[in-house]
């Protein structure tokens, strides 16, 4: 009985080992995939952004008002070339400087709203081009998160099938050792009944010769 416990016990440690190397091996071949994965979808990530904002616009296209204001200023600049080209003629018009005054100031304020508007459309434009590079760059990285997700759920199924598969081939084996040790437990009662009977007979026989005698 007690050989075949040590043998039960060798069978249970060598077990333990082999599936432990199993799960072990398994654990260092999808870490390796894992690391892959990441460095492959950083790097992918990296090449879509960079291709989507190369492709993007980098300079702002300019508003229907402030096109329509650079006219304006474009065509007050004009005039004042104009006015002082042909002033020297018309020195004893007054009015001539008065209206070169007027236009002057108008076409400066007129500049410096430009610029302005410039200024805001420029930040707003930036914006902008920030903004939908944000918006694809989550875009990009659900769909790796959720490549990654499908990934690990994969993992998880093959590691939770091989866990229980180990499970119920644990229990057969304890189950088999079981009726083993009943068996041989039931064998030697049985030889002890046997022994016992064979003993009890010989001993009635040997009463029985003893008063024969």
């Amino acid at each position: 009985m007690n050989q075949v416990h040590k043998e039960q016990d060798l069978e249970s440690k060598r077990f333990n080992e082999d599936w432990d190397k199993q799960f072990f091996d398994l654990a260092e071949k999808y870490s390796g995939m894992e690391i892959k994965l990441k460095m492959d979808q950083e790097k992918e990530l990296f090449e879509k952004i960079d291709s989507y904002e190369k492709n993007l616009p980098d300079k702002y296209k300019m508003s229907t008002e402030l096109l329509n204001k650079k006219k304006i200023y474009e065509k007050a600049i004009k005039q004042k070339e104009w006015i002082f080209h042909y002033i020297h003629y018309w020195l004893s018009l007054i009015f001539l400087k008065l209206i070169f005054k007027i236009r002057y100031k108008k076409a400066e304020e007129l500049k410096d709203l430009i610029h302005d508007l410039e200024i805001r459309e420029q930040i707003k434009f930036s914006k902008e081009r920030e903004n939908k590079i944000k918006k694809e760059r989550e875009k990009k990285e659900l769909k790796l998160a959720n490549e990654y997700k499908l990934f690990n759920d994969r993992i998880t199924l093959i590691y939770n099938e091989l866990k229980t598969n180990r499970q119920i081939e644990y229990d057969n084996m304890i189950h088999r050792h079981k009726c083993v040790v009943k068996e041989l437990e039931a064998n030697q009662k049985l030889e002890i009944s046997n022994l016992d009977k064979i003993t009890k007979g010989i001993s009635s026989k040997i009463i029985f010769l003893f008063f024969r005698a």
